[in-house]
């Protein structure tokens, strides 16, 4: 069983459905609510461990019973929470998505920058970083608590997003990287609007280090390697492709199949 450690966000998501999108000054009555445990972290982690790895969290919630919550929802996950720091004088990270029937979304985030992963969390947390089999770094943390983390793995470094800092050395640091559409315009500098335009950012970063790059297009995934590209459908939960696709890179898949298995367990669970 592979060992995988996560750095990332824990939240509570509130997802509100509803028929149409408000305009301004109007409002609409919401279809279906639902409240789950949350965050890029949380979700990656979670999904680890549906697919049979030993998840270990890096994380922090607030001094809230939300933060309570969410350490007993990773809890029951089989998450081990060890390294999930609790902040007193933090509310925990809330993230509301409002989704109309066209699934059409509007995304809300209140992350208070007390419950951002700190340089000295990794620190704490750098034993349990050191012995997984990989380390997965969301890169909606600090650039420093990215770098931080990333000089703690010996194994398989996964980068989720665009790092906000200290770019040619993270990238420099990785073996994976997943990018969104917005990621790759950042990094790249440029409009990714096809398969194309991905597959040329997903060549510039695999130049700075990494030896995969998954880059989501309008229309499809790319995954840049060392001998060439592959060319995938979209991959649907984030969480779930990037999981799959850290532990068909351990298991040493070749990468048109790791890819697959990948968009196909992200489908699974949008």
């Amino acid at each position: 069983m592979e060992n995988i450690a996560v750095v990332g966000q824990v939240a509570r998501d509130l997802v509100l459905l509803v028929p149409h999108l408000p305009e301004e000054g109007s409002s609409v009555p919401v279809r279906e609510r639902r409240e789950l445990p949350g965050g890029q972290g949380f979700g990656v982690a979670s999904a680890a461990g549906r697919l049979g790895a030993r998840a270990t969290l890096v994380g922090v919630v607030g001094g809230d019973t939300v933060g309570d919550w969410l350490v007993e929802k990773a809890r029951s996950d089989g998450i081990r929470v060890d390294h999930v720091v609790r902040r007193e004088d933090s509310l925990s990270a809330l993230v509301v998505n409002v989704v109309d029937d066209d699934e059409r979304w509007r995304c809300l985030e209140d992350v208070p920058d007390g419950t951002l992963v700190t340089p000295g969390d990794v620190s704490a947390a750098g034993d349990a970083l050191s012995r997984a089999d990989a380390v997965v770094v969301q890169l909606r943390q600090p650039a420093e608590t990215a770098l931080a983390a990333a000089g703690c793995a010996n194994g398989l470094v996964v980068l989720d997003g665009a790092p906000s800092g200290y770019r040619d050395r993270i990238l420099a640091a990785a073996d994976v990287v997943r990018l969104n559409r917005h990621d790759a315009e950042s990094l790249g500098g440029r409009t990714v609007d096809s398969v194309a335009a991905a597959a040329r950012v997903a060549g510039e970063v695999l130049a700075r280090g990494p030896r995969l790059v998954a880059v989501t297009a309008p229309e499809a995934t790319v995954f840049a390697h060392p001998d060439g590209a592959v060319v995938a459908p979209l991959h649907g939960d984030e969480s779930e492709f990037l999981a799959a696709l850290t532990l068909t890179t351990l298991r040493g898949l070749p990468v048109e199949e790791a890819a697959h298995v990948a968009v196909r367990a992200g489908a699974r669970a949008a």
